[in-house]
């Protein structure tokens, strides 16, 4: 894991120079993220960190995603193993995601190793961009769809999201979630 100043600058240049390559404004991307200018600026500036729910929502405005954010492209690897070595961690003081399944040629699904912590407060929804499948491995994830409901998942249960879905997900008060998602087609 990066030094946290380190990577508030690393990631504020990164989305900085990709807003630039997209042929967007700031203002633009926080239309169409739902972030406000002032911390896009921050961010960019690396005056502030960013919560990877919110980076999220940022990537999606620029056309891309935390796993093609975060695969480093000089060895992206080749056939059927992904070494561990290769796979790429990201984190903030709620979530952490490993990124299973690297961006490389011929890979139609992502899938993430997902460790969700208790928050003080819950998390935006977030519209999918991709069909979403996840497996609880452990502890109690609560899964919030717009228009559908709230429903605790336990160890074990498994659950399917359609493209476009608003929804969240969050642990319950003292006990950390870890799950692996997959979403298809990934949107490399």
């Amino acid at each position: 894991m990066l030094d946290p100043q380190l990577a508030k600058d690393h990631i504020g240049t990164r989305l900085h120079i990709l807003r630039r390559r997209c042929g967007l404004s700031i203002r633009q991307v926080s239309e169409r993220s739902g972030v406000s200018v002032a911390m896009l600026s921050y961010v960019e500036r690396g005056v502030n960190s960013i919560s990877l729910v919110t980076l999220e929502k940022v990537l999606m405005a620029l056309g891309t995603t935390l796993a093609e954010f975060f695969t480093d492209r000089e060895s992206p690897g080749s056939g059927p193993v992904f070494a561990r070595e290769q796979m790429r961690t990201v984190s903030d003081p709620d979530r952490t995601y490993t990124m299973l399944l690297s961006n490389r040629p011929g890979v139609q699904l992502e899938m993430l190793d997902e460790h969700i912590r208790p928050a003080k407060r819950k998390p935006a929804f977030s519209k999918l961009k991709s069909d979403v499948a996840g497996y609880v491995l452990s502890g109690s994830l609560i899964l919030e769809v717009k228009g559908v409901g709230k429903k605790a998942l336990r160890t074990g249960d498994a659950f399917y999201l359609v493209k476009g879905s608003l929804h969240r997900g969050y642990a319950l008060e003292g006990q950390e979630v870890r799950l692996i998602t997959a979403a298809y087609p990934a949107s490399y």
